[in-house]
């Protein structure tokens, strides 16, 4: 005879781990997002280190060799693209204007960049050019600073505008003087030999020199 066990069976599974379900559910979700935040972080990276290494200036090269205290003219310049250098001051190309007509301290060759320590401290006087000294207080001359190669206009008591009419004319700094107590300076002018006698006339302390333009 069978005897057939009717005793209910009750079949149980075990619960599912509780790290399923959130792993299932968050897990793309956490690497989406985890993609995203990267990607907005290296982007701001990638374009500062682009901006860096493509941020160049342009500064001065001699275009040919050019000798100890020579004038150093139109010709002999060039630009050339350079990344900075903190520790190294070039002249930039908007220098050109203050570096013609200055002298190198030593003879260089093509090719050599320019420094502001390779310029000679003044300006030199060319063929037919005179350096005349003229004593200024702060009341006769600007109260931006007079720097070698900066054009100005020389005004004697008798001087009528425009500049360089009846008793005025135009010069080029070639170096300043310290003041001394009572704050008078030299201040050293190139002039050409057309002006040479108004430029002695103004050696007495009592011309005003403006900057041109100003």
């Amino acid at each position: 005879m069978t005897i057939t066990d009717s005793t209910p069976r009750t079949h149980t599974s075990s619960p599912a781990s509780s790290t399923d379900e959130p792993e299932e559910k968050y897990g793309p979700l956490m690497h989406v997002a985890a993609a995203a935040i990267g990607a907005i972080v290296a982007v701001p990276i990638i374009w500062a280190v682009s901006l860096l290494h493509d941020t160049t200036i342009p500064v001065l090269m001699l275009a040919r060799d050019v000798g100890a205290n020579q004038k150093i003219a139109e010709p002999d310049l060039a630009t050339v693209e350079l990344e900075p250098d903190n520790g190294v001051r070039f002249l930039r190309a908007a220098d050109r204007a203050t570096v013609l007509g200055r002298g190198l301290a030593v003879g260089l060759t093509e090719g050599t960049i320019l420094t502001t320590s390779d310029l000679t401290s003044g300006w030199s006087a060319g063929p037919g050019a005179h350096v005349i000294g003229l004593r200024a207080t702060g009341a006769q001359r600007p109260a931006q600073p007079l720097r070698p190669g900066t054009p100005v206009c020389v005004w004697l008591p008798t001087a009528k505008a425009p500049c360089g009419g009846e008793g005025s004319f135009q010069a080029r700094v070639a170096e300043v003087g310290r003041a001394d107590q009572d704050g008078m300076v030299v201040v050293d002018v190139i002039v050409n030999s057309a002006h040479l006698e108004k430029a002695l006339a103004a050696t007495g302390g009592n011309a005003v020199i403006s900057l041109i333009g100003a």
